[in-house]
């Protein structure tokens, strides 16, 4: 007779733990929406396949797909996209996104400064 109670708290113990570890896995959500940046920055980089106004076009849409879900999109991001505005010559969405990477991530700041005074020495 003990040993039928002591094997119920058992299974009573482990089907607990078993619920506990699978229902905290499915709630996990990203903090990011990385959606095509991280092989955009892999094409940046490495390959000249791709044209700067498709990248743009691709991080654009991928801005307006995270804001309508409400995600955010990683560090870096704005700062990417800059990079590719300055590249086809749009000096005023160059700024405007490394302005926006700033407010987002404030510890980007003085690289955000650094593009922008190296842009206005250089006469861009």
């Amino acid at each position: 007779m003990l040993y039928f109670p002591f094997m119920r708290g058992v299974l009573l113990l482990v089907g607990l733990v078993a619920v506990f570890l699978l229902g905290g896995c499915a709630t996990q959500k990203n903090l990011y929406n990385w959606g095509p940046y991280q092989s955009q920055l892999y094409t940046y980089f490495k390959s000249n396949d791709a044209s700067y106004q498709s990248q743009i076009s691709q991080l654009e849409r991928n801005l307006q797909v995270a804001a309508s879900k409400g995600d955010r999109v990683p560090p870096g991001y704005h700062a990417h996209l800059g990079l590719l505005y300055l590249q086809t010559g749009a000096m005023d969405k160059a700024l405007a996104s490394w302005q926006r990477e700033s407010s987002l991530f404030p510890e980007f700041s003085p690289y955000m400064n650094f593009l922008k005074s190296n842009m206005k020495k250089s006469g861009s």
